[in-house]
């Protein structure tokens, strides 16, 4: 099997369409059979595994609980593997990120009746960073949700 990397971008819609129709697809695959010496055929189904990054835009208090929601621990050591580290380094330096701040699970206030469903997915911290807080015309000083 070979591996293809590539990036989307599009409505969201589209997306679910292209999705829908990219894991229904069906190739030809050929391997040889040991005992008897010679190659068999049959068909297999394309298996899409997405990479994709997501913007969360919230209250900066916030980012210890999505955190947490999302198993991505606060001690500082979500990467089990070097090279997500340094990809996530890299990440970071292109995109003006600063690393995910520590926290500690026991002092969230966490909602008893919040649901957020991660099965079957891994989910991995990058980075974050902080809108500029400024007067509005409103009458605020806020940050620019």
């Amino acid at each position: 099997m070979a591996h293809l990397y590539m990036v989307t971008r599009g409505p969201k819609w589209c997306r679910d369409l292209w999705v829908a129709n990219m894991q229904s697809q069906l190739s030809l695959w050929e391997r040889k059979n040991l005992k008897t010496k010679k190659k068999e055929q049959s068909l297999v189904q394309w298996n899409l595994k997405p990479i994709e990054l997501w913007e969360i835009v919230a209250p900066r208090e916030a980012i210890p609980e999505i955190c947490h929601y999302n198993g991505i621990p606060g001690d500082g050591k979500q990467f089990h593997h070097e090279r997500l580290e340094k990809l996530a380094k890299w990440m970071r330096r292109l995109s003006g990120l600063k690393k995910i701040p520590l926290y500690d699970n026991k002092k969230l206030k966490i909602v008893p009746n919040r649901l957020v469903f991660r099965q079957g997915m891994s989910h991995y911290g990058i980075g974050y960073k902080d809108d500029d807080q400024k007067d509005y015309s409103w009458g605020y000083n806020q940050e620019g949700l």
